[in-house]
């Protein structure tokens, strides 16, 4: 009768053999886990640089817009089947992070 006492304590845990492979499999999942999600934490920060400077880029677009004309005078010529539109406007060109840039054409009224 001892003995089926000693097997039913014992069949009610977990073994140590079961507990190691438990914290292997979890450690295997954490480990490819963790650079996606460091890579995405990267991409997200520099989204949020870009957007920042963007912003920026924005507001002075909208300053120059609205309060002043100083971009370069272009005319562009439009040539379709049955017609010829020419729009004549300023370009106003804003540089931001690394070396990119935004144009913008305001035709004149």
């Amino acid at each position: 009768m001892k003995t089926n006492t000693n097997y039913k304590n014992r069949k009610s845990g977990f073994s140590l053999v079961e507990v190691l492979v438990s914290l292997i499999i979890v450690t295997v999942i954490i480990s490819a886990v963790l650079p996606m999600l460091s890579s995405s934490m990267r991409r997200a920060q520099q989204n949020k640089f870009e957007i920042n400077e963007l912003s920026g880029v924005q507001n002075e677009l909208e300053e120059e817009m609205f309060v002043s004309s100083v971009g370069q005078s272009y005319i562009v010529n439009i040539a379709l089947e049955s017609e010829s539109i020419s729009l004549s406007g300023e370009l106003i060109t804003k540089n931001y992070a690394d070396g990119k840039r935004v144009d913008l054409f305001l035709r004149n009224r």
